[in-house]
């Protein structure tokens, strides 16, 4: 399990939402996923950048200045992608309730990843965008497996994370 940020689950929520709907639309023969492939790099290449911008610890006022505005722009170039695979995920899922024959578990887990990436995607906003601090109970720490909670560990008093 990797460390839970929040831009690394909202890259597994939209991985997970590519791979489904492209392996369903290729098995019920639905439009639009022909190059999910491509989407995926797409959104991994944007994820890279946005772990790649880390706010500066510079004294000087216009470097922290400069490093934030490029830090935004990553992360608002990673969540209007994000955004866009969403609500293609999301015209999926309608034409995919429109086919008799369709599984429903499938059409479930990819409703599932979709909840998840517009969570994620409300949270970065807040968190990087607003300057908001993200209070603990609405915090996630894995999609995969729901139940994961944060544990504190260290000596009393010094929390160690």
């Amino acid at each position: 399990m990797h460390y839970p940020t929040d831009t690394n689950l909202l890259f597994d929520a939209l991985r997970k939402v590519i791979t489904l709907s492209a392996k369903v639309s290729k098995d019920y023969a639905l439009l639009g996923w022909g190059k999910g492939a491509y989407h995926l790099r797409q959104i991994k290449r944007l994820f890279r950048c946005t772990q790649k911008v880390k706010p500066s610890s510079s004294p000087d006022e216009k470097k922290k200045a400069k490093r934030e505005k490029e830090r935004e722009k990553a992360y608002r170039e990673y969540l209007a992608q994000a955004q866009v695979q969403v609500q293609r995920g999301q015209e999926t899922l309608l034409m995919l309730q429109g086919v008799t024959e369709a599984p429903l578990p499938v059409a479930v887990e990819l409703e599932n990843f979709l909840d998840h990436a517009h969570r994620q995607i409300n949270l970065i906003q807040r968190r990087v965008l607003s300057k908001e601090t993200i209070p603990h109970n609405e915090k996630v720490f894995s999609l995969f497996e729901s139940h994961t909670e944060w544990l504190s560990k260290g000596k009393a008093g010094v929390p160690v994370g």
